[in-house]
């Protein structure tokens, strides 16, 4: 359930209507820690992207946690184009995505990647947003390198939080739930359409369609 919102802009004006428009302030990236293995034999071969996130405008607790883990070493894994579940919250569902920010590199990178988050809301209400987490000079991440090969990136304090903008792309709750929910139970690939079955198949043959008969 969303608060009153600090800002409403009036779209349009008739004699006995207003129509006006949600101003949402942007999520809130509060949280990153990103991690890469050294490689050395014997270590963990886990690399990992942690982020947290909140709706500063929902009136109940929507700050969620989300991981995502993968084995570049020895599984050839990526991070990317997996939509994973946040952790539960009071008010709906968050989902999470990496993207790769750097078409031109073949190889996962922690320091330099897109974040998309998706939001479900308990009124149904669906948003989309993303962000590109980087580091670098006057960049929000903070990468370093240890001397044993493992690498890891955090949130700069002083870019802290990390806004992400909300785009509302309707109201689509039953159907989210329910792709969901069969790519749970049928062990579908996350973010990809549930196949569709075909249960009966009948054929008619149209008089329409029948062979002229020629008269003598």
């Amino acid at each position: 359930m969303l608060r009153p919102p600090a800002l409403l802009g009036i779209l349009s004006l008739t004699s006995s209507t207003f129509v006006v428009a949600l101003a949402l302030e942007p999520w809130e990236i509060v949280h990153v820690d990103t991690y890469s293995p050294s490689g050395r034999l014997g270590s963990s071969t886990i690399s990992y992207i942690k982020t947290t996130i909140t709706d500063p405008n929902s009136v109940t607790n929507t700050t969620a946690y989300c991981n995502i883990e993968w084995d570049g070493l020895t599984k050839d894994e990526t991070p990317y184009d997996t939509a994973l579940e946040c952790t539960p919250v009071q008010d709906g569902m968050w989902e999470f995505e990496v993207l790769r920010a750097d078409t031109d590199s073949e190889r996962p990178s922690i320091s330099n990647f897109v974040l998309r988050f998706t939001r479900l809301t308990n009124d149904g209400d669906l948003y989309v947003g993303s962000v590109t987490l980087k580091s670098g000079v006057d960049r929000n991440l903070l990468f370093m390198c240890a001397a044993s090969g493992f690498c890891y990136a955090n949130l700069r304090p002083e870019s802290s939080p990390v806004r992400v903008t909300p785009k509302e792309i309707g109201n689509r709750a039953s159907d989210h739930i329910r792709v969901r929910q069969a790519e749970k139970t049928q062990g579908a690939k996350p973010g990809l359409p549930i196949p569709w079955k075909i249960s009966r198949i009948e054929t008619h043959r149209s008089s329409a369609l029948r062979r002229p008969r020629c008269d003598s």
